[in-house]
C-alpha cells in the first residue's frame, strides 16, 4: 500500500509534540527503513534536524526527499531557499525561490519571501515591487492573512526606501501600520516608518 508510511508520520508527529524529539527522530528511520521511497517522512526527518539547529543535515533530507516519489513539493523549495539563506548561500537561496515560484506561482508566502530575498540580499528594489505588486492581485483575488497584506505593505516601504522614494515608502508603511493587528510587529513598522521620516 501506497500509504503505509503515514502510521510512522503521524505517531512521530505526536511524539514531537509530546517533547520526545529523538524518539521521533527514530521512528521516522523506522518508517523509512520500511518505506525508503517515502518522500513524506524524508521531508518530515528534515524538519526534525532542523528544529534541532541541524540545517545541514535539514538540507540533505529535504533534497533527498525531493528525489523520492515524485515528491516536488513547492513548500519544501521554499523551506530550502530560506534554510540556504540563513546558511549564506544566497545563490541556491534565490534559486529554491524560482522553483517554489515555479511549482507553486500563486504562494504569496513564497513571493513575499523572494521579494524581502531581493531587497535585503540583492538590493533590486524594482523586481521586489514588480513581485510585490503580484502578490497583492493574490492576495485580493484570496482570503488571505491579514498579517499578509502588513508583510507585502512593509516590504513595499523598502523597497521604495532603497529607490529613494520617499513619500511613497511613508505611505506604504502607514498602510502596513493601519492594517496590522498583531502586537508583536508594531515595532518593526514604527521603525520602518521612523526611517522613513528621517530621510
Amino acid at each position: 500500500n501506497p500509504h503505509d508510511w503515514q502510521p510512522y508520520y503521524e505517531i512521530a508527529q505526536l511524539q514531537w509534540t509530546d517533547g520526545l524529539g529523538e524518539r521521533a527522530i527514530a521512528t521516522v528511520e523506522e518508517g523509512l527503513q520500511h518505506h525508503p521511497r517515502s518522500g513524506y517522512l524524508m521531508a518530515q526527518a528534515g524538519v526534525f534536524l532542523y528544529k534541532l539547529g541541524d540545517k545541514r543535515g535539514a538540507l540533505e533530507r529535504f533534497y533527498s526527499a525531493l528525489q523520492l516519489d515524485s515528491f516536488d513539493d513547492a513548500g519544501l523549495y521554499h523551506v530550502i531557499a530560506n534554510l540556504h539563506l540563513e546558511l549564506g548561500d544566497t545563490e541556491r537561496a534565490r534559486r529554491g525561490y524560482l522553483k517554489a515560484l515555479e511549482l507553486n506561482p500563486q504562494s504569496a508566502g513564497t513571493m513575499l519571501d523572494y521579494a524581502e530575498f531581493l531587497i535585503e540580499h540583492r538590493q533590486d528594489a524594482r523586481a521586489a515591487l514588480a513581485i510585490l505588486e503580484t502578490t497583492m492581485r493574490t492576495l485580493r483575488a484570496t482570503a488571505a492573512p491579514r498579517l499578509l497584506h502588513v508583510y507585502r505593505s512593509y516590504l513595499s516601504s523598502k523597497a521604495h526606501m532603497l529607490l529613494g522614494e520617499r513619500e511613497m515608502a511613508l505611505l506604504a508603511v502607514t498602510r502596513a501600520l493601519e492594517e496590522n493587528d498583531q502586537a508583536w510587529l508594531e515595532d518593526t513598522l514604527e521603525a520602518q516608518r521612523q526611517a522613513v521620516l528621517a530621510v
